[in-house]
């Protein structure tokens, strides 16, 4: 299972996208900075982001992510719907200069494709652990219960993660340890809890 951010400004491509990436985490905007602002806040194994866009370039968006140190090994892959084949050639020789990770040209939408385009860029295990499983599902949980605002919420559910895994201590991976304490810490900022944010991200080990 992956953690995907999808950016595009079309909803039924949204709901396409969804569709097909079914068992992996997805999160989704319609606006290039709502996506620049998600990634400020969690680490994405892939953003898929469209082309067109009424405020703003993909390539913007591309540029932050590769140049960030952050986020400069997710996976990026642009995805265009344009049916002319000039303009889709141009963008993707400047997608690939800024480091794009793969160009999906497509004139129409095959889930089942789209799916294998995305998944063959991914470093995906065989299968998950139940461990592996509840984590994911919570940190959802707190996802949304922080974007629809109970941020307390949000916080508990986070802290409560972060417990089970200092439990398995041995089997956690220590990039899932520092982004829940990064979730973490931005959710007690949301709170104005400042202090005990800044105790949390001084704890968090760098990549």
């Amino acid at each position: 299972m992956a953690n995907i951010l999808l950016v595009e400004e079309d909803k039924q491509t949204i709901l396409n996208e969804k569709r097909a990436l079914r068992g992996h985490t997805v999160r989704s905007t319609e606006t290039l900075e709502e996506g620049r602002g998600l990634l400020s806040k969690n680490i994405f194994d892939a953003v898929v982001c469209g082309v067109h866009f009424q405020t703003g370039s993909c390539y913007d968006l591309l540029k932050f992510v590769k140049s960030d140190p952050i986020h400069s090994s997710t996976v990026f892959v642009l995805v265009s719907f344009t049916s002319t084949l000039g303009t889709q050639e141009s963008t993707e020789t400047t997608a690939k200069l800024l480091g794009v990770d793969k160009f999906l040209a497509l004139t129409t939408f095959d889930e089942g494709f789209f799916r294998h385009e995305i998944e063959s860029l991914l470093e995906l295990p065989d299968e998950l652990t139940e461990a592996q499983i509840n984590m994911a599902i919570k940190r959802e949980r707190a996802h949304l219960a922080v974007a629809r605002g109970r941020y307390s919420e949000g916080e508990d559910i986070l802290r409560e993660l972060l417990l089970e895994m200092a439990r398995r201590r041995r089997s956690y991976d220590p990039i899932e340890l520092a982004t829940v304490q990064h979730e973490l810490s931005m959710a007690l900022e949301l709170q104005g809890k400042h202090r005990e944010a800044d105790k949390i991200r001084a704890t968090i080990v760098d990549f």
